[in-house]
């Protein structure tokens, strides 16, 4: 399905719209690292594929003439980057040979920035696609001593595509994943505006207060007022009655 030989597309100029609602409407997102850092890992081959397993990665190729010698026989002598667009199509929207001309060996580092660091977070996904991969190639070239003496060419070609889907866990490449002749060592991160699986996971954790003491209302106790109550006076009669002031 991958056509090694794929032409460099024409990147549009035109500013995107403004967009109300992101991501864009549909199940399109791009969840392709802003940077890729590379170690060579020259002592690999294609039985390597950590890629194949995640998620955000639909297919992967590689393919490799590499025989005798070993990783230490083998000098790199260039290394191309290519991102293509998600039409299928395979039209290269970024092509990167800041390595073109190199003398690289096992254990060395490379590092490529993507095309989605064009992409901005105020328009709508789908109207600037033409920063949106699809997939990657790496072709890596080089020279080999094959024991007898001799060198010879060899190289490892390294694609992969992307779903593009929306899940929160279709990672596409992390540290530590390996391919063919390389590591990932690192990457940055995708926008998180446009990759559900790259906005960090954040755990809230309710505090617990103390519980509120609420203090008593102070009683004022109201003075008690002696009030002397008279003594009636009583008189005695022979008949012992008792009177009452009053009655």
């Amino acid at each position: 399905p991958f056509d090694w030989e794929v032409p460099l597309a024409d990147i549009s100029t035109e500013v995107p719209a403004v967009a109300t609602n992101l991501p864009a409407s549909g199940d399109l997102c791009s969840c392709s690292p802003l940077q890729y850092d590379f170690i060579l890992s020259l002592d690999q081959d294609c039985a390597v594929n950590d890629l194949v397993d995640n998620a955000g990665i639909g297919e992967t190729i590689c393919t490799a003439d590499a025989a005798g010698g070993g990783a230490s026989s083998i000098t790199i002598t260039s290394v191309q980057f290519l991102e293509f667009d998600t039409s299928g199509e395979l039209l290269v929207i970024n092509q990167d040979d800041t390595y073109a001309t190199t003398t690289l060996v096992n254990g060395d580092s490379i590092s490529f920035k993507s095309i989605t660091n064009e992409l901005s977070a105020d328009a709508a996904l789908g109207d600037q696609l033409d920063y949106v991969p699809g997939g990657v190639q790496l072709t890596i070239r080089g020279t080999m001593d094959n024991g007898s003496g001799g060198i010879v060419d060899v190289s490892n070609r390294i694609t992969w595509s992307f779903t593009n889907s929306c899940g929160e866990g279709d990672v596409t490449v992390e540290s530590g994943d390996g391919i063919g002749w390389i590591t990932i060592d690192g990457t940055t991160d995708a926008h998180p505006e446009f990759c559900p699986s790259s906005v960090p996971i954040i755990t809230t954790i309710a505090a617990t207060s103390a519980p509120e003491t609420t203090a008593s209302p102070e009683t004022t106790e109201a003075p008690i007022e002696s009030t002397e109550v008279p003594i009636p006076e009583m008189s005695m009669s022979m008949s012992m009655s008792m009177s009452v002031p009053g009655e």
